[in-house]
């Protein structure tokens, strides 16, 4: 998916109606379309370090961060 859709899609969900919540069905199924999207188009810095994704779980559980290991002194970036 492009960054511009990406976009698009982010737009979307932060002009749903004030009254829907963040627990709404609508809401939850365009974060997780952004969340799975962003996760695919990541281009890490070094393509053949292996990569950590970690996740947090929020009040609806979507998030996370990305790290990658370098295999030389086996230190997170």
């Amino acid at each position: 998916m492009k960054q511009r859709h990406v976009d698009s899609l982010q737009l979307e969900l932060f002009s749903i109606n004030i009254f829907d919540t963040l627990k709404s069905t609508k809401v939850q199924e365009k974060m997780k379309m952004i969340s799975e999207q962003i996760t695919i188009d990541i281009c890490a810095d070094h393509h053949i370090w292996q990569k950590i994704i970690e996740t947090y779980a929020s009040n609806i559980g979507y998030g996370g961060i990305l790290k990658q290991i370098n295999p030389n002194d086996k230190n997170e970036y």
